[in-house]
Order: C-alpha cells, then structure tokens, then sequence
C-alpha cells in the first residue's frame, strides 16, 4: 500500500495535481472544503489519474487538513509519479 502525502487547494479554479521541485504534490480542486466535498474529490481525481477503483484511495489523516495523507492499494510509487507526470502534460 503506496501512502502519499500532499496539500490540497480547495476552492481553485481547475482540477489538477503538480509534483514540485522539493518533492511535495500539490493537488488543486474545483470543490469547496465544506461537508467532505473536496475530500470526494480528490478521491475521486486521485482514482481516475491512476485508474483505478475509488475504493483503493482513502484519506488516512487530514480531513480537514489542507495537509493529507492518502493510502492507495495497488499502486507503486513509481506509477504514482508517471500517473502525474503523464497527467501534467
């Protein structure tokens, strides 16, 4: 199970993911942070870059963080990485 750390930006005007240069993967969402709203979303973006089940992603600590912790099954962390490489271009 890949475990990936990220910040999220609630409220933005696209739907996107980014690995910056220190190594930190920034996600930006259309969603607002109320009722769990940009948290199904991201789940949701995470899944389908990856292609896989909603299932296999949960949020393992900061829901109501901008700081997060995913927990993906099935996923390496160099499938990871090209998922978003391949999603940024």
């Amino acid at each position: 199970m890949l475990e990936v750390v990220l910040s999220v930006r609630p409220a933005s005007s696209r739907q996107d993911i980014k690995i910056l240069k220190d190594g930190t993967v920034k996600a930006f969402l259309k969603s607002v942070p109320e009722k769990g709203k940009a948290n199904r979303e991201l789940i949701k973006f995470v899944a389908r870059i990856l292609d896989i089940r909603r299932c296999c992603v949960k949020i393992k600590s900061g829901r109501k963080s901008q700081k997060k912790k995913l927990c993906i099954e099935n996923v390496s962390a160099g499938e990871f990485m090209r998922a978003v490489e391949k999603f940024q271009k």
